[in-house]
C-alpha cells in the first residue's frame, strides 16, 4: 500500500511485435523498484510498462485497489491487464477497484463488464478513471499470472474454482470441442471453415465463441473432456476459470508460439500444442515491422490430420483435399485483398507475396 498516489488515465497502449505495453496508471513512489506493482511479463517478473507522464489531479479519493487499464483487446485485457482483479476483490472486499481508461477512448467495452461479472465483482465496485486522480491510500497486488510465464499458484486456482465453479465437477458430455477462429477477420487459419465442416462431419462439436456471451463460453468449455483451440484470444478465456478437468490442445498459427502455456498447464489434465503449420503469410505494420500477429496461417494437410488423429479424431474418411485447398486459396486471396486495401505500409504487399512464394503458393 502506498499513500498519496497520483493515477493517470491511460496515456498509451503501445503495440509491439510481442504484444501490448502500457503507459499510465499509478505513479508509484520509487518507480524503478516497484516491480510487483507494475505490468510485468516472463517467468521472472520483468516490467514492460512505462512511468506515466506528469499530470495534475482533477479529483481526490480515499482508498482504492489498483487493478489495471481497460484494454480494447480481449486477450490482452485478460492476460496482460486482468490478472489482479479476482484476488483484489477478494482481499479488499469493501474497497473500490481502480482501473484507468484513455481520456478520449469512450466507455469500456462490453467484455470488461462481462469479465467482472464472471469474477463475481459487482459492477459498482469498478472505478474507471479517464481523468487524473489522487488517492490517499492505494493498494496493489502482484499479477496472479503473467504473459510469457508466471504460472498461477495453487491458491489462485482455488480462488478461481470458488468464484467461477470447479469445472472438474461439470458433466463432461462433449468428448471433443473445437474452438474455431474461422469467423475472425485477422489472425486466421487459411481454410479453417473447411476444417470446421470436416470436424463436424467427424462428430466433433465446433464452437465460435464470438457469437456467444461469456457465461455461455465458460459453460461450454466446462462440458468438454478435450478442448482444442485455434490459437488466439479465446484461449485466454480459460484464465477466467480454475481447474478444467480436461485436456487442452492449441492448434498453433504462428511458428514457435506456445500461447499461454504457463497459465494452461496447471489448469489442464494434459496440454498439447498441435503444430501443423506450413508457414505464415504476413504484411508490415505502419512502422515497417513485420506484422505476424495479423498474418494468415497456412496448414499442411498431412500434419493437420495427424494432429487430430492423436486426439482420437479421424478426419480421413470425411476429408476432401481438393475442397480444402480451394477454400485455403480463397481465404489467402481475400486476406491479400484486405491487406492491399488496408495499405499499412508501402512494402506490405511485397512482403506478403514473398511469403507466398516461399511456401510454393502463387501470389
Amino acid at each position: 500500500m502506498s499513500r498519496s498516489v497520483l493515477v493517470a488515465p491511460t496515456q498509451e497502449i503501445l503495440r509491439r511485435p510481442a504484444g501490448a505495453v502500457f503507459r499510465g496508471g499509478p505513479l508509484w513512489p520509487m518507480w524503478p523498484l516497484r516491480v510487483a506493482a507494475r505490468q510485468c511479463r516472463g517467468v521472472v517478473p520483468l516490467p514492460v510498462d512505462r512511468a506515466p507522464r506528469p499530470v495534475s489531479a482533477e479529483a481526490r479519493h480515499g482508498e482504492g485497489v489498483w487493478c489495471g487499464p481497460v484494454c480494447d483487446h480481449y486477450g490482452h485485457a485478460i492476460a496482460d491487464f486482468g490478472m489482479r482483479i479476482a484476488a483484489s476483490a477478494e482481499r479488499f472486499p469493501d474497497v473500490p477497484l481502480v482501473f484507468c481508461r484513455g481520456e478520449d477512448e469512450g466507455p469500456p467495452p462490453a467484455y470488461f463488464w462481462a469479465i467482472l461479472d464472471q469474477l463475481r465483482v459487482p459492477r459498482e465496485r469498478a472505478l474507471v478513471l479517464s481523468r487524473p486522480a489522487a488517492f490517499e491510500r492505494l493498494h496493489v497486488l502482484p499479477q496472479a499470472e503473467r504473459m510469457g510465464g508466471g504460472a498461477p499458484s495453487a491458491a489462485h486456482l482455488d480462488l478461481m474454482d470458488r468464484l467461477t465453479g470447479d469445472a472438474r465437477g461439470a458433466e463432461k458430455d462433449l468428448p471433443v470441442l473445437y474452438v474455431s477462429r474461422a469467423g475472425q477477420l485477422s489472425g486466421r487459419l487459411a481454410g479453417e471453415s473447411y476444417l470446421d465442416d470436416a470436424l463436424t462431419a467427424a462428430g466433433v462439436r465446433v464452437f465460435h465463441p464470438e457469437f456467444s456471451p461469456l457465461p455461455e463460453q465458460i459453460a461450454m468449455y466446462a462440458r468438454a473432456r478435450s478442448l482444442v483451440f485455434a490459437e488466439g484470444s479465446s484461449v485466454h478465456t480459460l484464465q477466467l476459470m480454475g481447474r478444467l478437468g480436461a485436456e487442452v490442445s492449441v492448434l498453433v498459427r504462428r511458428p514457435f508460439a506456445r500461447l499461454a502455456a504457463a497459465s494452461l498447464r496447471p489448469r489442464a489434465t494434459r496440454l498439447r500444442y498441435l503444430d501443423a503449420l506450413h508457414g505464415l503469410v504476413y504484411g508490415r505494420r505502419p512502422s515497417g515491422q513485420r506484422y505476424r500477429a495479423r498474418g494468415i496461417s497456412v496448414l499442411r494437410e498431412d500434419k493437420l490430420m495427424a494432429s487430430f488423429a492423436r486426439l482420437g479424431v479421424d478426419l480421413a474418411p470425411v476429408w476432401d483435399g481438393a475442397a480444402f485447398r480451394a477454400k485455403r486459396d480463397a481465404d489467402l486471396h481475400a486476406w491479400m485483398a484486405f491487406t492491399r486495401d488496408l495499405a499499412l505500409h508501402p512494402k506490405a504487399m511485397e512482403t506478403a507475396e514473398g511469403c507466398l512464394k516461399r511456401l510454393g503458393l502463387a501470389p
